[in-house]
């Protein structure tokens, strides 16, 4: 599952964009899905149910082998057993998503009209011949394409889905508001940044809390902005097993050190106006008690957010705070419709038992 969840952050790009990539591939794709793959499996055979609305088998494998492609060019050759099934699970839950998402835009009666979907298939250069739509050349590619949507009605209910997916986007951007003050507040919590330097004391018994309290205290006034040759000399005299970090420049936003967890007092000392522990403000390193042990740290540089790049770059925040609170309605909405959804899964295709 660890393979999986580490491309985690390539998987939403990825799929923003398939509707494209599947033009541009001219549906020649030959994956999982194959004949072979699905033998046995009736073609009106369904992976599940949305409300009574079905999941075709077909539906299904079409999704996975996105997946798996996405996967294979990244260099994943093969998958294990368990990531499989993670896998399969993750791709059933999307479809999921996507049928609660398509029912609601009928209630909103979000419309995609015959006219516009023709004129956007037209315009697709792999179902053109001489630079003009040819109605046999459509056929045909999607007859030679081994995978699903492969007819045009097929196709057509998919190009339609996929423009009333693209619709919530409109839908929630005319309802979306974006304050100055939010835009402000949040481009100064971005650009308020700190650079923390921090040495981590882990506990290994409760019998050694004192002593360690000992050590964290004697490193306070060793902590300097440019060098940290005298820490160093510290915990190799103490032989401690740790080492001095630094967070490099990061926003108010955060609140957890690597190689230590959440250290919610400690930033928030760090970004207080009149911090204690800002060295260039005269402060000094302190001790915070942390989960497993003592944090010593403290401010070794500052960034304050700059107004004049604040004016130049006021509507790119304005998209992206908008962009936000889009996604957020939206994942609101999936999850309230989840939770009243009528939802039937066949767990032999889910699983890859079939």
């Amino acid at each position: 599952m660890n393979m999986i969840i580490q491309f985690k952050k390539n998987l939403k790009a990825w799929l923003a964009g398939i509707f494209v990539v599947l033009i541009g591939f001219v549906f020649v794709f030959y994956g999982v899905f194959s004949p072979k793959a699905t033998r046995g499996i009736h073609g009106t055979a369904v992976a599940g149910k949305v409300n009574g609305e079905a999941i075709f088998i077909k539906e299904f494998y079409r999704d996975l082998n996105q997946r798996i492609e996405f996967f294979k060019q990244l260099g994943l050759k093969e998958l294990s057993d368990v990531d499989q099934v993670y896998l399969r699970k993750q791709v059933f839950q999307a479809i999921v998503r996507k049928k609660l998402l398509l029912q609601e835009a009928k209630k909103r009666k979000l419309f995609v009209s015959n006219s516009q979907l023709l004129q956007s298939i037209e315009k697709i250069p792999g179902f053109q011949v001489d630079g003009k739509f040819d109605f046999s050349t459509y056929k045909h590619v999607l007859e030679v394409n081994r995978y699903y949507p492969s007819t045009p009605p097929r196709f057509e209910k998919w190009m339609k889905e996929n423009f009333l997916m693209s619709q919530w986007e409109e839908y929630w951007g005319k309802r979306v508001l974006v304050s100055s003050k939010e835009v402000e507040k949040e481009y100064g919590l971005e650009k308020n940044c700190r650079n923390i330097k921090y040495v981590f004391l882990k506990l290994q018994s409760k019998d050694l809390s004192e002593k360690m309290n000992q050590l964290a205290n004697q490193m306070i006034p060793l902590f300097h902005s440019s060098q940290d040759q005298a820490l160093n000399d510290f915990l190799k005299r103490e032989k401690l097993d740790t080492v001095v970090r630094q967070t490099g420049m990061v926003s108010a936003k955060r609140n957890h050190l690597a190689g230590v967890g959440n250290a919610v007092e400690l930033f928030k000392d760090a970004f207080h106006e009149s911090s204690p522990i800002s060295l260039p403000k005269k402060g000094k390193a302190k001790c915070y008690p942390v989960v497993h042990g003592i944090v010593v740290g403290a401010v070794i540089a500052e960034q304050n957010p700059d107004l004049k790049k604040f004016a130049e770059e006021k509507m790119q925040w304005v998209k992206r705070i908008k962009n936000e609170k889009i996604a957020e309605l939206q994942k609101n909405l999936i999850n309230q419709r989840m939770q009243k959804a009528k939802i039937e899964v066949n767990h032999a295709v889910i699983e890859g038992k079939n």
